[in-house]
């Protein structure tokens, strides 16, 4: 009896384990059928949308994009006019018909009766075609500020295309009720002074730091011929920091103490004693034969270093002459030059020289504007009054250690 029931159970025993097997496989089944009619019905769906019935995809403006152009170049400020260059790509595998494009603007653009609205039809495929309108900025933004337009894009029954924002700095216009700004003048910044036209590195960061105690903020020459072109607005307290010649220490012990309290400065380069590496770095004995105190100079990757972190390289001459006693023909050639040497490596505009050993010369300043400078910048002299301010013979206050950093 015991084993005919085992026998039994044994039998059904494998029954029963076929039948989960079989529900199981079922459900794997269904599982399978169900997500493929979702996806069908997701794909027709999909296609339908794309264009209605076809399963063609719609056009796409995805790459179009806004171009401002100041038309007077250089930096942006109020009341300016914008050339506005709209470009306008159907990256799309499909025609696009009935497009029509609208240049939204914001609060600070004048459109003057120019177009900001276009009906352009017909765009094929991969097709592009560049709009342009001229828009002028509002005179009274005081404040540095950023300014936007957006692209909208529509096409026949597609969702409209509305782009990112595409913006321009517009640099604050504004009075300088101050009158007066210190240029400071520097030369080398070393732990140990070997002549006193250096000044020790303790002191030129006690002088940033009452600087900055008092509020002051450093800006550069191209931010005050700003000011004086085009009314760009200054800090309440503005000060320039300058070094001439382009000693390296400027770099190793100078550079770290403008980063530590926010602050930027000016250097005049001598540029003939400049170079590329630092196998080949120069010193003041290039400019200085009779000098005692041998100092490197700057290389141009420790420049292009500074000058991206905001600081200033302007001309100091190639040789290090006495412009007020050279020939014009020398005069022409020493600016000339180290204008060219300074641009080809940092990419922006010199506008600003300053006189190697203070000879400044009245004699030479109808040269100045035919060398391509603005302005010309003296050692000494005292603090600057804008209300008087001569661009050829710009002031400057001396700092060195014969000048205790308390007075």
């Amino acid at each position: 009896m015991k084993k005919k029931s085992m026998k039994f159970f044994n039998k059904n025993l494998k029954k029963l384990i076929h039948i989960p097997a079989l529900f199981i496989f079922s459900i794997i089944i269904l599982f399978i059928f169900v997500s493929c009619s979702i996806f069908t019905g997701i794909s027709e769906r999909g296609s339908k949308d794309r264009d209605g019935s076809t399963g063609r995809l719609l056009p796409s403006f995805a790459g179009s994009s806004i171009e401002f152009v100041d038309i007077n170049s250089g930096d942006t400020y109020p009341g300016e006019d914008l050339m506005v260059y709209i470009n306008i790509v159907n990256s799309g595998s499909m025609e696009a018909e009935n497009v029509k494009v609208n240049l939204i603007t914001r609060d600070y653009f004048i459109s003057n009766g120019e177009e900001t609205c276009w009906d352009i039809g017909i765009l094929d495929a991969g097709g592009k075609i560049t709009l342009k309108t001229l828009l002028s900025l509002m005179d009274n933004i005081t404040e540095d500020t950023l300014v936007s337009c957006r692209l909208e894009i529509s096409s026949g029954d597609a969702d409209s295309f509305i782009g990112s924002n595409y913006s321009i700095m517009v640099y604050g216009v504004r009075p300088f009720e101050g009158n007066f700004i210190p240029i400071i003048g520097l030369h080398a910044i070393e732990d140990h002074i070997e002549a006193p036209i250096e000044l020790y590195t303790g002191h030129f960061d006690s002088l940033c730091r009452v600087l900055k105690d008092y509020d002051y903020e450093t800006i550069t020459f191209m931010d005050l011929l700003n000011y004086i072109d085009f009314g760009k607005a200054l800090p309440e307290r503005p000060v320039i920091i300058t070094s001439d010649d382009g000693f390296q220490d400027v770099y190793t012990n100078g550079f770290p103490i403008l980063k530590k309290y926010g602050y930027k400065m000016t250097v005049f380069l001598v540029t003939g004693a400049v170079a590329e590496t630092d196998a080949d770095r120069k010193t003041n004995a290039y400019f200085n034969s009779r000098t005692d105190v041998i100092r490197p100079i700057l290389i141009w990757p420790e420049i292009k270093e500074m000058h991206e972190y905001g600081c200033e390289f302007l001309s100091h001459t190639v040789n290090h002459v006495r412009l007020g006693l050279a020939s014009d023909d020398e005069f022409l050639y020493e600016l000339k030059k180290s204008k060219e040497d300074i641009e080809s490596h940092l990419g922006n505009e010199i506008l600003f020289y300053a006189w190697p050993y203070d000879n400044n010369s009245p004699s030479k300043w109808h040269l100045i504007p035919e060398a391509g400078y603005r302005g010309a910048v003296r050692y000494g002299n005292g603090i600057e009054d804008m209300r008087t301010i001569n661009l050829y013979d710009i002031k400057r206050v001396e700092f060195n250690s014969y000048i205790p950093p308390y007075q």
